[in-house]
C-alpha cells in the first residue's frame, strides 16, 4: 500500500527488523535517549527523511522508536505488529508463556475470544494483550490483597510474615 507522500508501509503484515549494522544502530540508540525529555513531551522532535523532508514526530511514536532502536542496538530483533493481527493458537501460547493445551481450554472457556477458521483457531493480537492486561490487574490486585491482609492479621511466630522489601534490604 502507498500513501500519500508516496512512502510503501504495511497495514495487515507482520515484519521482524533484525539488526545489520550494530554500531550505527548503537550510536542512533544512544543519541535517542539523550534527547532532552521535555523535547519529547512538547513533540517537538522532528524526523528528516532520505529526501530531507522534516516531520514532527509525536511523542508516543518517539518512544516506539526509542524502544526499538534500543532493542535492536543490543542485537535483538523486533517485530511490529498490528492490533487486529490473527494470531494461531501456538503463537498465541507463546506470547503468553502458556502451553497450547492450556491456552485451547482458556479460549474453549470463553477467557479468549477467537475465531474458526476451516478447523483452526484464530485469535487478534488486540484480545491477547487485553487477556494479558486483564491478568496483570488481577495479580496486582490479589497481591494487593495479600498485603493488606498481612498488614491487618497477628502474625504468629514461626510463621512466614509479608515485609516491605525496603524492610528486607539491607
Amino acid at each position: 500500500m502507498t500513501d500519500v507522500t508516496g512512502s510503501q508501509h504495511r497495514t495487515t503484515e507482520t515484519h521482524t527488523y533484525l539488526p545489520t549494522q550494530a554500531r550505527e544502530l548503537l550510536e542512533f540508540a544512544q543519541a535517542i535517549n539523550g534527547i532532552d525529555v521535555s523535547a519529547r513531551q512538547s513533540g517537538q522532535t522532528l524526523l528528516v527523511g532520505p529526501d530531507g523532508v522534516e516531520r514532527s514526530i509525536p511523542a508516543e511514536l518517539f518512544e516506539v522508536l526509542e524502544v526499538a532502536a534500543h532493542h535492536l542496538a543490543l542485537g535483538d530483533g523486533v517485530t511490529i505488529m498490528p492490533n487486529a493481527a490473527k494470531l494461531t493458537t501456538q503463537e498465541v501460547a507463546d506470547f503468553l508463556g502458556i502451553s497450547r493445551p492450556t491456552l485451547v481450554k482458556l479460549l474453549e472457556a470463553g477467557e479468549i475470544p477467537f475465531e474458526t477458521v476451516g478447523r483452526h483457531r484464530r485469535v487478534t493480537l488486540r484480545d491477547v494483550v487485553a487477556y494479558q492486561e486483564r491478568m496483570r490487574a488481577e495479580r496486582r490486585a490479589a497481591l494487593a490483597e495479600l498485603a493488606r491482609d498481612g498488614l491487618t492479621q497477628p502474625h504468629t511466630p514461626g510463621a512466614p510474615s509479608l515485609r516491605r522489601l525496603s524492610e528486607t534490604e539491607g
